[in-house]
Parts: structure tokens; sequence; C-alpha cells
């Protein structure tokens, strides 16, 4: 999975004369529920959040709803927060962790909320696509590729010693008919010409060997799959 580290700031004083739902805690953090929503549901979210040290110990409250298209969870964070491009960015992405990891991949809406619950920003649900485990290795694929070859492409990868096992995380995609293979780099690397180069040398490879000579872009991105500089073979 991707390794999100979400620093939400959850308020304590949560004003308990309104009427938020049940509630259950875990470590100190509360969950709030409809009646629609299952307990076994919200085990399994408590227990998800207290393995990521979200419900650390501190006094955090969310509340778990369902609109009957997606969950809704409603986290207070301070107002500070609602402009923070970077925070925003790692809660688009904690949707998906939420989605593959607790609601069985359906989608997950954030709420970033005040202290009753009120929403101030709401994060939609950000999908990568299906994803393919090998050992610490884990590739995203779109709906616009088949899972036979997203498997090929991983093989393709390992065989070429691209993925080893130490935890890479990649995507392939189309794009108006070009084959786009994204993976996150250090900071810098998008500007390093001789790495680069490299790249420019692994987009050719590719195209020969596994595309038969059609057209590659290869991105490179921050660890939230932004793109940060296109190498083509073009």
């Amino acid at each position: 999975m991707l390794k999100v580290i979400i620093l939400l700031l959850a308020f304590a004083n949560i004003i308990y004369s309104q009427d938020f739902g049940k509630l259950k805690t875990y470590n100190k953090g509360e969950i709030f529920y409809e009646a629609a929503v299952k307990e076994p549901l919200v085990d399994k979210l408590g227990q998800y959040l207290t393995k990521a040290q979200f419900f650390d110990g501190e006094e955090r409250s969310i509340q778990l709803l369902d609109d009957g298209i997606s969950y809704i969870v409603k986290m207070i964070v301070s107002d500070s927060l609602i402009t923070d491009k970077p925070y925003l960015k790692q809660v688009a992405y904690f949707t998906y962790e939420l989605s593959q990891n607790v609601f069985g991949g359906k989608p997950v809406d954030i709420h970033l909320a005040n202290n009753s619950f009120v929403t101030k920003k709401a994060i939609k649900y950000l999908r990568l696509g299906d994803i393919i485990t090998d050992k610490n290795d884990e590739l995203y694929y779109q709906p616009n590729i088949d899972k036979d070859k997203a498997q090929k492409f991983m093989d393709y990868l390992k065989k070429s010693g691209f993925l080893t096992g130490d935890g890479k995380i990649v995507m392939i995609r189309t794009q108006e008919g070009i084959f786009n293979f994204l993976y996150p780099v250090e900071t810098g690397y998008h500007n390093d010409q001789e790495y680069l180069q490299v790249v420019k040398q692994f987009a050719d490879q590719i195209s020969k060997e596994f595309l038969n000579g059609d057209k590659i872009i290869i991105y490179l991105t921050d660890y939230y799959f932004d793109e940060l500089r296109a190498v083509s073979n073009f």
C-alpha cells in the first residue's frame, strides 16, 4: 500500500450536545457513525486508524457516514490545513488508502470539518487504479490497461532489474493511444541531465522490448504521482 502519513490535527472539544450518531472509541480516538453503517465496518476503520497511528492515544474524533454512493469520513482539522496544498494532496491519496484497506474498494470521500462536523472542504475519492503486488513492489494500472498487460509489464520490470522487491511503486496507463509509465523519484532527479539520459535509454528499451516499437512516455513524479518531468522515445 502507499505509505501515506496523515497529520490530521483534531480538536478535542467536540460539542456533545449535538447528535453525531452512535459512538465507538479506539485508543482514545472516537468514531461517530450513523445507523446505516454496520458496526464491524466501524471496528475495521478504528483498528486501521489505530495501526496507522492516527488514533495515537490523543483525543481525536471523526464521523463516518454512507450516502449510498460513497462512504464519507469527516475529520476535524484546524483552519490552516484547509488551504495547505501538500496536506490536501496527502488527504486525497488517503481516500484511496481507506478505500482499499477498510472499505473493500468502494469510494471514500474525506470531509475536512470543524468541531461540530460541519464540512469546510470535501476531498473526493481519488482512484489510482487496480493494483498488482509482488513482494514489496506495487504496480497500479488504469482502466484502459487490462490486467494481463499490467502483469506482463510488471514481469518485464522485474526481468529488466527495475523492480527488485525493495518497495517501489509504479503506475501505467494510456493517454491518446500512448503508453505511459509513471514512477516517483527522489527530489532533484527530474532535473539531473545524466539521470534523464538514462531514463531516455530506458524508454527506448521498453519501446523496443515490450511495446513492439510503439511510443512511450515515462513520467518522473513525486511520491503521489504528480508529474515532474516527461521523457519519451519520440
